[in-house]
């Protein structure tokens, strides 16, 4: 049975007198009908870099517009920048809460070191203690520094801690002398947790002891600088050295814990094979490979430079698919040298 025209008239007429009436109504109460618009979330990612100058020297004051990040070829837009051990030099923005967990205030610094007693390491060694002793003065009142050995196992000479005292003596006799173990009360942030596990299951290689050192820095806020001071690690044969099978975990294990490798090489040749670990590490985690054997105190300096040139960078991450990409960081208007990963991963 079909409905007549005059029937359904006055049901449309009814619907349209109510959508006027509400129409009236609303603008009555002084409100606008409501309107839909489109919300864009930019997401962000975090980049560790270091920055030198052209004489080693720490690049300080540096801003957004300083940098040129670079993502597959593509330019990524730095939003805002962070110094490790300063006030923000940035953006407004790089004062919010959300960031400065990313970026607190003070370093985390590991120093690592290789005891071996062979004539071509043992002076090394033991002149690169005297020298970073000598610079205790360059570390803020905020810096955190903890100190380890490694000879077949990780010794936890000295967990985390703004002591200078006992950071100097640490360098001066416990690398060297020392039994090992942390006399401290636990601290935090603090390293124990993790190589507790070394009094059961020790390292026995430095590429399961790197590994080791990432598990116990992952848990922990902000960026970390391991600087390994040794003679160099991995297995040379006819062809050539390989690192053993725990490194293959290492380098992205060192990326999610946000900590870059420096390397001080301290044996007395202008070059040998174990220096290959050395080196490797370092350019894995976008830090520096120096020798010490000659110019000993300018390989310290330009480390301790890129520790002091510390930022971290809040930029726009582009659509990405998952896996490694190619990263690209550097000055604008400006010499100097950025250390950062080679890639990042997805």
């Amino acid at each position: 049975m079909q409905r007549s025209d005059a029937s359904v008239r006055p049901v449309r007429w009814l619907a349209g007198a109510l959508l006027i009436l509400t129409a009236v109504s609303v603008r009555a109460a002084g409100q606008d009908p409501p309107r839909f618009t489109e919300k864009v979330d930019v997401a962000r990612m975090l980049l560790d870099v270091r920055v030198i100058d052209p004489r080693g020297r720490p690049e300080l004051g540096l801003e957004p517009a300083d940098f040129e990040v670079r993502i597959d070829g593509k330019v990524a837009r730095v939003e805002s920048v962070q110094h490790v051990t300063g006030a923000p030099v940035a953006t407004p923005a790089a004062t919010s809460i959300a960031q400065r967990q990313y970026a607190p205030q003070g370093r985390l610094v590991v120093f690592l070191f290789q005891k071996n007693l062979h004539r071509s390491r043992i002076p090394g060694l033991m002149l690169m203690l005297r020298e970073l002793g000598r610079r205790l003065g360059t570390f803020s009142p905020d810096d955190q520094v903890a100190v380890l050995r490694f000879d077949s196992r990780l010794h936890l000479l000295l967990d985390f801690t703004q002591n200078r005292d006992r950071l100097r003596k640490a360098f001066e006799h416990d690398v060297l002398s020392g039994h090992g173990r942390d006399p401290g009360e636990r601290q935090v942030p603090s390293l124990r947790p993790t190589l507790d596990r070394e009094q059961v299951t020790p390292s026995y290689s430095m590429e399961r002891a790197l590994l080791r050192v990432a598990e116990a820095l992952a848990p922990l806020p902000g960026p970390k600088s391991v600087v390994v001071v040794g003679h160099g690690f991995g297995r040379f044969s006819s062809m050539g050295v390989t690192l053993e099978p725990p490194y293959d975990q290492a380098p992205e294990a060192l990326r999610r814990a946000r900590a870059t490798v420096f390397s001080l090489d301290v044996t007395d040749a202008d070059y040998h094979s174990l220096e290959a670990g050395l080196k490797i590490v370092a350019a894995d985690t976008g830090g520096l490979y120096q020798r010490t054997h000659v110019f000993s105190r300018a390989a310290l300096d330009r480390v301790v430079a890129a520790l002091e040139g510390q930022y971290v960078l809040f930029v726009e991450k582009p659509a990405l698919r998952p896996g490694s990409h190619r990263l690209e960081v550097r000055l604008k208007g400006r010499d100097g040298v950025v250390l950062a990963p080679s890639t990042y991963i997805e």
